[in-house]
């Protein structure tokens, strides 16, 4: 399942396993779609998830998929001084 096109302030809402099923989730680039990928990145970097979760999401199941190396994309957006913009950090509630 490819998330990048979604608001990551809902993915839990819609997808209350995500967690579970986060070997087959990736982050894909959605390009030109999505002018603000980065900070994207960054808020689901926040969510709620094991670590482990987090860093198969963004880059560590495409990487395994196509035979990579993850270690440096893993580095990067599991590194605890990164935090997304103010109004992309999950709060815990879900707006509509």
């Amino acid at each position: 399942m490819e998330i990048a096109g979604l608001p990551p302030s809902k993915l839990l809402m819609y997808f209350p396993e995500l967690g579970r099923n986060a070997d087959k989730v990736i982050f894909g680039s959605d390009w030109p779609g999505m002018p603000h990928i980065k900070l994207n990145i960054e808020a689901v970097a926040v969510l709620p998830l094991p670590p482990r979760t987090v860093e198969k999401i963004p880059g560590g199941n495409a990487a395994r998929l196509l035979g990579l190396n993850s270690h440096a994309s893993s580095a990067i957006i599991a590194s605890p001084n990164r935090q997304p913009a103010a109004h992309l950090r999950y709060s815990g509630k879900f707006s509509s």
